[in-house]
């Protein structure tokens, strides 16, 4: 199990290195109360994914462009990376 503590630095590290890069961060309100809910362990980083997966479709169907694969890999990259993440809750 990971902490808060642990989760939010590796958030913070993974979109800072992405930015860095010249990628895309998702920035929407909604998707960044779901990874504070991760952080806080409220909910399963793969919780998240199926958030932002639906959050995604919804977009799909009302016509609006997003940059969404960054994210998606950023959330995959920090399951790889912090083992049992996708199962860790608080």
């Amino acid at each position: 199990m990971t902490t808060p503590d642990a989760r939010r630095e590796r958030w913070q590290r993974s979109a800072d290195h992405k930015i860095a890069h010249g990628f895309h961060v998702e920035t929407d309100p909604a998707f960044l109360s779901w990874i504070e809910e991760w952080i806080a362990g409220n909910i399963t980083i793969k919780e998240v994914q199926t958030r932002y997966a639906a959050l995604l479709m919804s977009r799909d169907k009302a016509g609006i462009s997003t940059k969404h694969q960054v994210v998606t890999a950023l959330i995959e990259q920090i399951g790889r990376e912090l083992p049992g993440a996708a199962d860790d809750r608080i």
